[in-house]
């Protein structure tokens, strides 16, 4: 990490060293440490590549949709540090039952991050991102990180469509998996979306050119 290391907080980077190193990490609903799935945590230039994204829009309010060990989410949190005034928003009904609240442990060591930057929703996607659709809630960046089965990718990017701004960024994970790669292009021929170029193959960068306005009978076979 020693070359990103410049753009981090030190408090950041040395927490990202050791839950990168780490073969167990504390969490909120364990005495002793768990054990961690290293096949569920994003890489550190993926980490980079949205830590730099965030900053180069700059991208004030942000929705992550999985939460789990909190990686992704440190990353999320440090590119808003200059940004007092910044939102971000994960979410993940698992949290605490399926990873341990290693994530809300992890953020509990950045001391520089306000109260009202960080909010965790206990609910199913469909159920939070309706929720914040009903409240009108509006985000510059989207990464989606949640359920991987293509439908469930499908609904999230429908209800995170109606919560992001034009010209803000979709981002999705894991495109080494067939029904992501489905979901991303389905996007990109169906939606106002274009495909920034990214070095790192496993994510997509969407970008939204405007809010949906497809005829009642539109459809781009993908």
């Amino acid at each position: 990490m020693t070359e990103i290391e410049p753009f981090l907080h030190p408090e950041t980077a040395d927490l990202l060293q050791t839950m990168y190193s780490a073969e167990a990490l504390p969490g909120t609903e364990s005495e002793t440490p768990v054990k961690i799935l290293r096949n569920t945590r994003i890489s550190v230039p993926q980490g980079a590549a949205i830590h730099a994204l965030i900053r180069g829009m700059p991208a004030l309010r942000t929705l992550e949709i999985g939460f789990a060990y909190g990686y992704s989410t440190i990353w999320i949190l440090d590119a808003h540090r200059v940004h007092p005034e910044a939102v971000h928003i994960a979410v993940d009904p698992f949290e605490k039952t399926g990873w341990g609240g290693i994530g809300l442990r992890a953020i509990e060591q950045l001391s520089y991050v306000p109260k009202t930057c960080f909010r965790w929703m206990e609910n199913p996607s469909i159920h939070a991102l309706t929720s914040l659709i009903r409240d009108g809630e509006l985000f510059d960046l989207i990464y989606i990180d949640g359920a991987h089965l293509f439908d469930f990718i499908m609904v999230d990017i429908f209800l995170c469509d109606k919560l992001l701004k034009p010209e803000g960024l979709m981002i999705l994970d894991d495109m080494w998996l067939g029904a992501v790669q489905r979901a991303v292009r389905f996007t990109e021929t169906n939606r106002a979306y274009v495909r920034e170029q990214n070095a790192e193959s496993n994510i997509a960068v969407l970008r939204k050119l405007r809010d949906d306005d497809r005829a009642w009978d539109h459809y781009v076979d993908f």
